[in-house]
């Protein structure tokens, strides 16, 4: 178990580039006159799960409003449950943002744009993480959702 732990972190640390592209995808797919509900997210959340093989699903509690649910393991039901959202508020007075809230900006080691820590930076950081314990081989007995 230790190796393939291991092994994930490297595939992480050799991601950065892959995860801030994911990030910047996210962050540049909201439109500015349709905030919600974040449909373009939701389906560059899936293309990605679709290039790395992960299975997923969709589920439609509120009409209009689509959800990403991946479960991987032997009972995810009694397992962890990591829980994100893609959707954004509006950015409020145009003038007091040092940046185009609506397109990813990169400053030096720092990624600006609307949603970028609530909550596409930590949907991106649990995507990738999943991604490489699979990659891996790191079997889940309980499960992850």
């Amino acid at each position: 178990m230790r190796s393939r732990l291991k092994k994930a972190l490297r595939l992480i640390r050799k991601g950065r580039t892959e995860m801030i592209n994911l990030l910047t995808s996210l962050i540049n797919s909201v439109d500015p006159k349709a905030l919600y509900p974040p449909l373009k997210a939701v389906q560059t959340v899936e293309r990605w799960l679709e290039s790395k093989k992960v299975s997923f699903r969709e589920v439609e509690y509120v009409r209009g409003f689509k959800n990403i649910v991946v479960e991987v393991g032997d009972d995810p039901e009694r397992g962890v449950v990591f829980l994100g959202h893609l959707d954004i508020v509006p950015p409020g007075d145009m003038v007091k943002w040092t940046h185009n809230p609506f397109r990813a900006t990169r400053a030096g080691s720092r990624v600006y744009g609307r949603g970028t820590c609530d909550m596409k930076g930590g949907v991106t950081a649990m995507l990738y993480a999943l991604y490489a314990l699979l990659e891996a081989g790191h079997r889940f007995e309980k499960g992850v959702t």
